[in-house]
Parts: structure tokens; C-alpha cells; sequence
């Protein structure tokens, strides 16, 4: 399973996932169906919009079985097309200068796989891109559930900001959100502290944060619809332990970078993600394996029978980046908007000063 910020299906099915393919039961051991996983996306954004294929493993196995020798094409409503080019075993994308993607208009996918059947997806509308109005946090706690080295669920209560936001769009249509988050938190530490060659080290750390997917639908009100004081993140003040070297100090927290991506969708693919969220919030227990498997929004056109994993999803995307500060005791957070930042990739750590993409409040 492709993990990476852009995936569409890892942020609820990474809990049941035992490796790089989406798990599924099979029923019966002499089970040999073999099931498509398809998944992939078509935004506001610049391309080129990636599709991925693969078979899905039975559950408890560990295979990498990326689909070769597809033909995947891309159309829309007014008889434009685009056959997607495999770049890679699995992963079909479109080209620099192929079908154009404008707001307003609906696409939808097909897939013709090696063993001949063919699947399609609905047609989705791209929308236009959300209009948030405000992002601002709540000071609080949040309990956290993670697994041990011995496979036990440790519950830790953090303190930290909750993040909210406001969302206004004029439409007389009801509309359908998700928001998804990446987060950077900066920290320094001092080689040779108290000394006359002390430096200071600045790092940061960058997580996906998203184990549960945050989908909401409007409120429509006078021809607009509105999302009000939604939480969508957590953001948990780290305090770190203290080091074993003597010539080392202890890193101090100093601010949160939090990308936020509003995307807005059709109703089926928010029942989709809503479907999600039920199994995964099944007994209050993160961990928990998902209780049954979440067929996709394709269907095979020769045979309706069969089913597939996965989802084709069209959405317009509205990306925000935030830096907040906050310290324990402190009754008063602070915040503003970064504009044109560019999130870098990965951790990163730099004697003297700062690595790129490091922001100072």
C-alpha cells in the first residue's frame, strides 16, 4: 500500500494492512479470486494525476502483486480522453500535456485489466475548490492509543492544540468534505552546553498524522454551505526525554508547521470514507482489525458480480500552511498563516542554524 500524503486509501485501511497490498478475506481457503485494487485521484492541481493497480493479498499474506499490461484511460464529459502511460510495474500516469482538468466538469475512469474484464468509475463532478475562512485552536488534551513492544494498547494523554476551522461556499448544493494534515514540528538541542564551543543543533520532524479520515458535510443556510468550529487535528507539545550524553542537551519544542488539505467530493465517495471512519472507530480501539472490507466506487461492466478495492476519487483541494506556538502552563496560543510555503520533505538537523523550510514565529 502506497502511504505517501497523496494516497486515498492508506489513511483507513493502514490499521488492517499487514503489508504493501490491501488485505482482504478470502472465504473459503480454496478461495483464487483474484481482486483489483484501483486507486488514484484527479484534482485542481497540477498533474500528472497517478492511477495505481494491484491484486489485492489474502488476508495474513505478504505479496507485491502491482497489475502490468492495463489499459487505463481518462475521459471526461464533453469527449475529451487520455490512455494512461505505465511508468512503473502498477502505476499508470497522465501525461504533461493530455487531458486537460477544469472545474466543472466530470471524469470518470476506466480500466480494462490483462484478464479482459473492465471497470469504470461514476462520473464525478470537479467542484469548486473550498473557501476556508479561518483556522484557529483550542488549547486542551487528547488521548492517544499506541501499540507496544509487546503488542499491548498504551492509552497517553497529550497536551496540545485542538485545530478547527470555519468553511463557507456559496452553492445551494449540499457539499462534502475531508480535511488531511501533514505536520512538521521544530525542536533544537546544544552540543557542549555551558561551554565556550557550545552550538546549537535545529531539527525538525515531519509526520503524517492522519490515522482516521476527517469527512464532514455541510449545513446549508441563505444559499450557502457552511462548516463551523470543526476539529480536524491534534496538535500534541512533545516533552523529551532527557539524554544519556552528558555533552548533549536536552531538545526543546519550539513550533508546529501544519499543512492543511480541504478537499471537497461527490456524496459516494464521503459514504466511502464515512464507512471507513465506522470500522475504524469500531469499540473505541484504533488497532482494531477492520471487521470487513470496503468494496471501491468502480464496478466491472462485464461482470457486475465482481468487486473491486480501492477508489477512484475527483476532488478540488484548497492547501493551507499554519505555524503555531503554545507551552504548557500558558493559557494563550499563537498562530499565523504562511503563504507560498513550501513543505519540505523528511526530518532534517543542522548545526549553527537552521535546515531549509524551518520557519521562525
Amino acid at each position: 500500500m502506497r502511504c505517501g500524503y497523496s494516497s486515498i486509501l492508506c489513511i483507513f485501511l493502514l490499521l488492517a494492512a499487514t503489508a504493501c497490498q490491501e488485505p482482504y478475506d478470502p472465504g473459503p481457503l480454496n478461495s483464487n479470486e483474484m481482486i483489483p485494487v484501483i486507486e488514484g485521484s484527479v484534482s485542481n492541481g497540477p498533474g500528472p494525476f497517478v492511477i495505481y493497480l494491484s491484486w489485492a493479498s489474502p488476508f495474513g499474506k505478504k505479496l507485491d502483486l502491482p497489475i502490468s499490461g492495463a489499459w487505463v484511460m481518462l475521459s471526461d464529459d464533453i469527449g475529451l480522453s487520455e490512455v494512461l502511460a505505465e511508468n512503473a510495474p502498477g502505476v499508470y500516469v497522465t501525461s504533461a500535456y493530455g487531458i486537460p482538468v477544469s472545474i466543472g466538469r466530470n471524469y470518470k475512469l476506466t480500466v480494462r485489466l490483462p484478464n479482459g474484464d473492465i471497470y469504470e468509475s461514476p462520473s464525478q463532478e470537479l467542484q469548486s475548490p473550498p473557501w476556508v475562512d479561518s483556522v484557529y485552536a483550542e488549547i486542551g488534551t487528547a488521548v492517544t492509543v499506541k501499540e507496544n513492544l509487546y503488542g499491548d494498547l498504551i492509552e497517553t494523554k497529550s497536551q496540545g492544540l485542538h485545530v478547527m476551522a470555519d468553511v463557507t461556499d456559496r452553492s445551494d448544493k449540499k457539499r462534502y468534505y475531508r480535511f488531511s494534515t501533514r505536520l512538521l514540528i521544530e525542536r533544537y538541542h546544544t552540543l557542549n552546553p555551558n561551554t565556550p564551543s557550545a552550538i546549537t543543533v535545529f531539527c525538525y520532524d515531519s509526520y503524517n498524522p492522519d490515522q482516521i479520515p476527517q469527512v464532514f458535510a455541510s449545513v446549508g443556510r441563505d444559499g450557502k454551505q457552511l462548516l463551523r468550529s470543526i476539529r480536524y487535528s491534534f496538535l500534541p507539545y512533545i516533552i523529551y526525554p532527557e539524554p544519556e550524553d552528558p555533552s548533549v542537551s536536552k531538545d526543546l519544542m519550539t513550533a508546529w508547521v501544519l499543512q492543511t488539505r480541504v478537499s471537497v467530493f461527490d456524496q459516494k465517495v464521503y459514504d466511502f470514507y464515512r464507512l471507513a471512519v465506522k470500522q475504524l472507530q469500531a469499540d473505541q480501539q484504533i488497532f482494531d482489525p477492520v471487521p470487513s472490507q470496503i468494496k471501491g466506487n468502480m464496478v466491472c461492466r462485464n461482470n457486475p458480480e465482481k468487486i473491486m478495492i480501492g477508489m477512484f476519487e475527483v476532488a478540488s483541494v484548497t492547501t493551507l500552511h499554519h505555524i503555531f506556538t503554545w507551552f504548557p502552563g500558558s493559557e494563550v496560543y499563537h498562530m499565523r498563516e504562511l503563504k507560498d510555503y513550501q513543505f519540505p520533505e523528511g526530518p532534517a538537523c543542522r548545526e549553527g542554524f537552521p535546515p531549509p523550510g524551518w520557519i521562525y514565529f
